[in-house]
């Protein structure tokens, strides 16, 4: 999933520089418009431990993008 919302991003990011307007399905090209387009969880009151293995994922979906991801 977080492969999708950063390919999503990147798809929103490259449409609204093209057309100088947000993506109509995937919004401005940020990660969080992608993701919004998803069911979300209630946010922790704290960085619990499920939290920050959210976090990790999308940090390492960032750091090593699939091959046809262009940037």
């Amino acid at each position: 999933m977080a492969r999708v919302i950063l390919l999503r991003a990147d798809i929103a990011d490259r449409f609204r520089k093209r057309h100088k307007r947000p993506h109509p399905e995937f919004g401005s090209g940020t990660i969080g418009a992608a993701a919004r387009s998803f069911e979300r969880s209630a946010l922790p009151r704290a960085c619990d431990a499920e939290y920050l293995r959210c976090l990790r994922i999308m940090i390492e979906a960032q750091l090593d993008p699939p091959e046809h991801h262009l940037s």
